[in-house]
C-alpha cells in the first residue's frame, strides 16, 4: 500500500506541475471556462495528493502539519481571491512535502519534477508554434528594459522568464546537471523574447551565491539567515514610512521608474487598504510584489508566520543548495508574486520547509 501511494504521489505531482504551467498560458487569461476547469482539476489533484500522503504515513500528522492544514482550510473558506491563493500555496506545499521522503529511497525520483516541468513548458511552446496559443507583445519604453517582449503562448513574458529560471533553480537544488543545462539553453534561446529583469536578476544572484558561498563556506547559512531576517523586518517599515509617502528617490535615482512603477502601485495598495493584524479582502488590484501582497492582504499574522517559518527552516537546513535557492526565491518575491501555487519552485521550497521542520520535530 505504501509503495502504491508513493507512486501515485509522484504521478500526481507531475500532473500538478503540468496544470500549474498551463495556468501561466494566455488561455488562463482569456478563457473563463478553461480557468474554471483548470482550478477544479488542481483542487482535485491537491486533495488526492494529501490523501495519498496521509495513507503513506499511516494517517499520522504532526502538530505542525495539522496546524498548516487547518490554516489552509480556514483561509480557503474566506472565499477571497487573494487569500485563497495563499491557501492553495499552503496546501500545495503540504501535499508535496513527502517528495523528499521519496528521494531517500531513490534519488532518480527528482526526475519526475524536473522532467514534468520541462515537458510542460515545451508543450506550451509547441501549442504556440502550431497556432493554438497566441503571443502577447509588451512594449517597454524604459531605458532599463532589455527590449520589447513577446510571451510565446504564455500570459506574460515576465511569467514565462520566471518559469524557466525556476526550472534552473529547481534543477540546481535537486542536483540534476542535465536539466540545469537544458533549462539554461532554453532560457538563453528565449532571452530577448521574454526579457524578464526579475528572472535575470534571480539567475545572476544564483551565480553570485554559488561563487561567494564556496568562498565563505562556514558562515554562509548564518549570514544568509541574518540578511533575510533583516530585510523582512525592514520591509513593513519601508512601506509605512517611505513607499506609501512617495519617497522613491535614492539621491537622484528614481527607484519607482527602475522598478516599472511597482513602488507607486505598492503605495496605492497600502493607502487603499492599510496595515491589519489579520487577513483582509484587498480593495483594488494586487501588485506584482509578492511580499507586499502578503503583508497587506494577509495581515501581520500571516506575514509574521511566513518570516518565522523561513527563519526556522534556515536554522535547521543543512543543504546549502536549498538555502541558496530559497534566498533567490525570496529575493525575486520582492519584485514578482512568487507566493502562488502556480509557481512550482515556491511549492517545492515550501514543501522542503515543511519536511525539514517535521523531521527535526520542532
Amino acid at each position: 500500500m505504501r509503495k502504491l501511494s508513493l507512486m501515485c504521489s509522484l504521478y500526481l505531482m507531475s500532473i500538478y506541475v503540468f496544470l500549474s504551467v498551463m495556468a501561466s498560458t494566455e488561455l488562463n487569461m482569456n478563457d473563463e471556462k478553461f480557468n474554471f476547469y483548470l482550478s477544479l482539476f488542481k483542487i482535485l489533484v491537491i486533495f488526492l495528493l494529501l490523501l495519498s500522503n496521509f495513507i503513506y504515513k499511516g494517517w499520522k500528522l504532526t502538530k505542525f502539519e495539522f496546524f498548516l492544514l487547518f490554516v489552509g482550510v480556514i483561509l480557503a473558506g474566506t472565499l477571497d481571491s487573494y487569500i485563497i491563493t495563499v491557501s492553495f500555496m499552503i496546501l500545495s506545499g503540504l501535499s508535496f512535502s513527502n517528495f523528499f521522503n521519496f528521494l531517500l529511497y531513490k534519488e532518480k525520483y527528482n526526475l519526475h519534477i524536473n522532467l514534468s516541468f520541462l515537458l510542460s513548458i515545451l508543450f506550451v511552446f509547441t501549442l504556440y508554434y502550431l497556432g493554438y496559443l497566441e503571443s502577447r507583445v509588451l512594449i517597454d519604453p524604459s531605458e532599463y528594459a532589455i527590449g520589447d517582449k513577446v510571451s510565446l503562448g504564455f500570459s506574460h513574458p515576465n511569467k514565462a522568464a520566471l518559469l524557466l529560471v525556476q526550472g534552473i533553480l529547481l534543477a540546481y537544488a535537486l542536483r540534476s546537471r542535465v536539466f540545469i543545462c537544458l533549462f539554461i539553453s532554453l532560457y538563453i534561446y528565449t532571452f530577448y523574447d521574454f526579457g524578464g529583469r526579475t528572472a535575470f536578476g534571480g539567475l545572476i544572484l544564483l551565480f553570485l551565491l554559488i561563487l561567494f558561498g564556496s568562498i565563505v563556506r562556514r558562515r554562509y547559512i548564518l549570514t544568509m539567515r541574518l540578511v533575510i531576517l533583516s530585510l523582512h523586518i525592514l520591509f513593513p517599515i519601508g512601506i509605512v514610512f517611505f513607499t506609501s509617502k512617495g519617497n522613491w528617490y535614492l539621491g537622484t535615482l528614481d527607484l519607482n521608474h527602475i522598478t516599472s512603477t511597482r513602488l507607486f502601485l505598492m503605495a496605492e495598495l497600502f493607502n487603499n487598504n492599510g496595515l491589519h493584524l489579520i487577513p483582509i479582502k484587498i480593495t483594488g488590484k494586487i501588485v506584482d510584489v509578492g511580499i507586499a501582497n502578503l503583508l497587506i492582504g494577509g495581515g501581520l499574522v500571516l506575514y509574521t508566520m511566513y518570516v518565522y517559518l523561513v527563519n526556522l527552516y534556515m536554522k535547521y537546513e543543512k543543504d546549502r543548495r536549498f538555502i541558496t535557492v530559497l534566498v533567490c526565491c525570496l529575493a525575486m518575491n520582492f519584485m514578482e508574486n512568487l507566493i502562488n501555487a502556480n509557481m512550482i519552485l515556491s511549492v517545492v521550497i515550501l514543501a522542503r520547509i515543511i519536511y525539514i521542520i517535521r523531521t527535526n520535530k520542532v
